[in-house]
């Protein structure tokens, strides 16, 4: 299986864990992110898109999301306009840097 960059990387961690009223909201943009991360990848590379969502989903807990960083539609934009020569030979994608904690979690 290609190997793909750890998206804990569009993680950050905000506040306590405590109501977070816009959580559903940014569990859906996480799921959104996730689908066209893996959209991207298994145009460029070898990947299979079952593949991708399970090591995408098992880095980035879509299901714990409380917030989304300003920088997301930036970065959604950023990640479809991204070209397949940024793929490197193991099927990794460097991420646009607007994608930097885009997706928020509660510390624990």
């Amino acid at each position: 299986m290609k190997r793909l960059l750890v998206l804990a990387l569009l993680a950050a961690s905000c506040g306590e864990a405590e109501e977070w009223p816009d959580a559903p909201e940014a569990r859906m943009k996480c799921m959104s992110l996730v689908d066209l991360y893996c959209s991207r990848a298994v145009e460029c590379t070898r990947i299979t898109s079952a593949d991708c969502r399970a090591a995408a989903t098992s880095a980035l807990d879509c299901g714990a999301a409380v917030q989304v960083g300003e920088s997301y539609p930036r970065c959604m934009d950023d990640l479809r306009a991204t070209t397949c020569n940024v793929f490197s030979g193991t099927g990794e994608i460097r991420l646009p840097a607007s994608c930097t904690g885009v997706i928020k979690f509660p510390r624990k």
